[in-house]
């Protein structure tokens, strides 16, 4: 493994590549997209509540994450293959369906990649932000992670614009799966770009604790701090919250309001723009690092 500022550098730059094609992957996937590909298959909105709920409930893999890998000399191997199928098989979810023709089977079809998808998606982050992490010094970390996360989000907000287009205008002329035939394929296209930057990283040396530590052990440890534990509380109750309404926001919108995939898109700008606003103006980014004037 090479430590050294060109590598943690070029890091740094594979990374924006990496976050500009997994959010536009993401924003795909998810939200009024995923809510009018399973209305499209048939799906009723219970189910389709359902679907929007997997992302969150398949993060609870993220606990086997630092297990498997803590054990590991060399990370980015075993990180590349799982990103390898996670972002193939993200295009896939909406690729398979469509040569489907019974729609019961289309729908578990779908269920299971979906399912699958987001649980490898849960393993596989914590250990590449570990990395990413490692490819940033302090001094710039929030400016850089603000910046990272202000591109992507622009840029997985114009393309969801687009494909939203694109999906009213076939909706119109009765080849909407057709068009979600093209998201998939685009999805793919994204998912190529994504292995591509992951592979380009190189994986900076650091120390590294010798402890080994059980998986019960592991799940113990983040209670042990009293102030990271109000941090656990407040997490969770937030999520709870959130996910009792949000999945049905989307599914409200497509099968009650009738909302078209622009207008839905349109609103996921405005939500965009606020945050890259919070995150590039904001006190996140002053806490994350300090010392500077942003």
């Amino acid at each position: 493994m090479i430590s050294s500022y060109e590598t943690m550098e070029k890091n740094r730059r594979c990374f924006v590549l990496e976050f500009l094609s997994g959010m536009s992957q993401f924003t795909l996937v998810t939200g009024a997209f995923l809510a009018g590909y399973v209305k499209m298959l048939g799906g009723s909105n219970s189910l389709n509540g359902l679907m929007a709920t997997l992302p969150a409930v398949m993060g609870l893999f993220q606990v086997f994450s630092a297990y498997y890998f803590e054990r590991l000399e060399k990370r980015k191997p075993a990180l590349l293959r799982i990103v390898f199928i996670l972002r193939i098989m993200m295009g896939m979810a909406y690729v398979i369906p469509i040569c489907i023709a019974d729609a019961k089977t289309a729908l578990i079809v779908f269920g299971i990649i979906y399912s699958v998808t987001f649980g490898i998606n849960a393993f596989a982050m914590p250990v590449q932000n570990d990395i990413l992490i490692d490819s940033i010094p302090q001094s710039i970390r929030g400016r850089y992670l603000a910046q990272r996360e202000a591109v992507g989000f622009f840029v997985a907000s114009l393309l969801g614009f687009g494909l939203g287009r694109m999906l009213d205008s076939m909706k119109v002329t009765g080849a909407e799966s057709r068009g979600f035939l093209f998201v998939g394929m685009t999805v793919v296209v994204l998912g190529l770009v994504n292995i591509f930057s992951v592979y380009k990283v190189k994986e900076v040396s650091t120390v590294r604790s010798e402890s080994t530590q059980t998986f019960k052990n592991l799940l113990k440890l983040p209670f042990k701090s009293r102030g990271f534990r109000r941090i656990i509380y407040l997490f969770a109750l937030w999520n709870f919250g959130f996910q009792l309404g949000a999945p049905f926001v989307a599914v409200y919108m497509v099968a009650d309001l009738n909302v078209s995939y622009t207008m839905m898109t349109v609103y996921g700008i405005m939500t965009s723009v606020m945050r890259i606003i919070f995150l590039l103006f904001g006190e996140g980014c002053r806490i994350v690092n300090p010392g500077t004037s942003r």
